[in-house]
């Protein structure tokens, strides 16, 4: 304790002490205080106003931004979105020609090489340009783009752009870096045989879609496509997909759009692509694609993973493409169905028979018709009778008009998602692009809403009865062979049955890969 500690402590026990001493000394009559007039009192506040709620003050009408474009002289369009709230830039490049345009494994391999390394830069170089500018910058390939994107600094703007450009228009391909990135995804290849989702899903395209077509793959591509990707392989999809003639170059944030217009010219203006001509074989009409069948209920093919406590359903069959006349009706109509936590089929499966924690649809929407699906993790002991409650779910909503109320919570659900769209300077770019990926005008989302609104229940009932066809289905199921007796009971005839994929030791770190073929 130090001396100044003490002495107060001293003092304090002389003042306590002296007080008691003086309290024992005094008279031990006890004399009352002559009682005072109470202090005034405020009357009470009226709060009466509890006990009615606070009305709302209506509906938030959505404002989608200003959306500017520009193209340059080489073909390459740009669009714009600016806000000055922020010292943030969002680019993001996307070219029309994505892993549909490329051999299985080599586009989206390809395209992750793309800020691995530029001409003059090495990896790491480019790593820490990135970093130095407080940056981000990333590329990949989906089924319909090719994209590079990142985010900076507004004051950054132009160096940031100088890199872009060099991963754009100069990617190294470097062997180092395409071995490293062929044992990043031989790895995850193999971990997908721990992954009853994944293999379900590859289940599912692999019979909704011909051998040979482009959606047939997963995007990642399998072990042989990607051990065989030869290092002029990745470099020719790159120079067969990248190029101005069918990109965009989108500005978000911070941006005018006479700056993003000098920014892209500068660097993007003497860009010479060599892009091959579309492959349209992802354009044609589901019936073109869909295997024959004389059964009028969906076929089903079982993945035995002996030991499962769960099985993965998938209910799947060929779906439309993002561009089609149907659009809002199809949306609003899987909002209802599987599209959103109160949809039937969560209700029914989760919420009523317990059977999942969670049963969900939806399109997945290409520049093709991609596959539409519904289902999800199912109780092994339940299997059966959640495939059962799933059809009768895709039946009614085929047969029955929706009501009223569903109607109206699923347009709301959809309308109350729309600002999310733009919500930052990222999402904002995505958007932009994918507009263009989409071919879909610059009004999509200033008149989305109202298209939503005007959807009926008949448009509802009319759509899921000529896009949720049983005739055209199949259920996937991957789970513990002990449920096959069980679902020849639901009628839908003898099961095609698959082994799932055989665990393989992922790649150790350092190992060199397998050489490719050249």
């Amino acid at each position: 304790m130090s001396t100044r500690t003490r002495a107060w402590s001293l003092t304090a026990t002389v003042l306590v002490f002296g007080a008691a001493a003086c309290r024992s000394s005094a008279p031990t009559d006890i004399v009352t205080p002559t009682p005072q007039p109470p202090a005034s009192v405020a009357p009470a506040a009226d709060e009466s106003f509890r006990a009615t709620p606070p009305e709302a003050e209506g509906e938030v009408v959505f404002q989608p931004p200003k959306i500017e474009e520009t193209r340059l002289a080489n073909g390459l369009r740009v669009l714009v979105v600016t806000r000055h709230e922020l010292p943030i830039v969002s680019v993001t490049l996307a070219v029309r020609r994505g892993v549909d345009q490329s051999p299985p494994g080599v586009g989206a391999f390809s395209a992750a090489l793309l800020t691995q390394g530029t001409k003059d830069l090495t990896s790491l170089q480019v790593s820490d340009a990135v970093k130095g500018l407080g940056a981000t910058l990333s590329s990949f390939a989906s089924f319909d783009a090719t994209m590079v994107s990142g985010r900076c600094l507004s004051n950054r703007l132009d160096p940031f752009m100088d890199l872009l450009g060099a991963v754009v228009k100069t990617p190294r391909f470097d062997k180092e870096e395409i071995e490293r990135e062929r044992i990043s995804r031989l790895t995850a290849i193999g971990q997908q045989s721990d992954q009853p989702s994944t293999i379900a899903w590859n289940t599912t395209t692999s019979v909704l879609y011909p051998k040979g077509h482009p959606y047939a793959s997963p995007t990642i591509g399998d072990e042989a496509s990607v051990k065989n990707a030869s290092r002029a392989a990745l470099q020719q999809a790159y120079a067969a997909s990248m190029g101005p003639e069918d990109a965009v170059v989108a500005f978000a944030g911070d941006v005018t759009l006479d700056q993003a217009k000098q920014e892209a010219e500068r660097v993007l203006g003497d860009w010479k692509g060599h892009q091959k001509k579309r492959d349209t074989r992802v354009d044609v009409a589901p019936p073109a694609i869909m295997k024959s069948t004389e059964s009028a209920v969906p076929r089903l093919v079982f993945v035995e993973r002996p030991g499962a406590t769960q099985s993965q359903v998938l209910y799947a069959r060929v779906g439309v493409p993002r561009k089609g006349p149907d659009f809002d009706a199809l949306t609003v109509m899987n909002t209802i169905l599987g599209g959103h936590f109160s949809s039937r089929l969560n209700m029914n499966l989760r919420e009523k028979h317990a059977y999942t924690y969670g049963a969900r649809s939806g399109f997945d929407m290409r520049i093709g018709p991609g596959p539409f699906t519904a289902g999800g993790a199912i109780e092994t002991r339940a299997t059966a009778p959640a495939i059962k409650e799933m059809r009768s779910e895709l039946a009614r909503i085929r047969k029955e008009d929706v009501s009223d109320e569903e109607l109206a919570t699923a347009k709301k659900f959809l309308n109350g998602q729309l600002p999310a769209r733009f919500e930052s300077a990222s999402d904002t770019s995505a958007t932009l692009a994918a507009l263009a990926v989409y071919d879909l005008g610059n009004d999509e989302f200033a008149t989305r809403a109202a298209r939503v609104q005007a959807v009926t229940a008949a448009d509802v009932r009319r759509v899921a009865a000529r896009y949720l066809d049983d005739a055209d289905a199949w259920i996937v199921v991957v789970g513990d062979p002990s449920v096959l007796p069980e679902l020849e009971g639901l009628g839908l005839g003898k099961p095609e049955i698959r082994k799932a994929p055989a665990k393989k030791p992922a790649p150790k770190p350092g190992a060199k890969a397998p050489a490719p073929k050249l």
